[in-house]
């Protein structure tokens, strides 16, 4: 079995940490808060670097979710590489 590699890093911006994981299917990478988020809809594998969007209908109390940063940073815009925002 393989040991993960991934390591949370500081947001160049607010300083967060998070993970750079890539998307199990469009295969992009997203920064992914490293810390469980309430409202979080986003399931992480760190051993295989991977996350997935579980949907709101998968939300379970005892199942961890997570978030992508750009959901919260105060500096997303400058980090989305040239895709705006929804509803900005």
């Amino acid at each position: 079995m393989a040991t993960s590699t991934v390591v949370a890093r500081p947001c160049h911006s607010c300083k967060t940490m998070v993970y750079d994981l890539r998307h199990v299917d469009t295969h992009r990478i997203a920064p992914i808060e490293a810390e469980p988020a309430a409202d979080g809809n986003i399931a992480i594998d760190l051993e295989a670097g991977t996350y997935r969007l579980t949907g709101r209908d998968l939300r379970h109390p005892d199942r961890v979710h997570y978030r992508n940063h750009f959901a919260a940073c105060p500096a997303a815009e400058k980090y989305r590489a040239g895709r705006p925002l929804r509803g900005r």
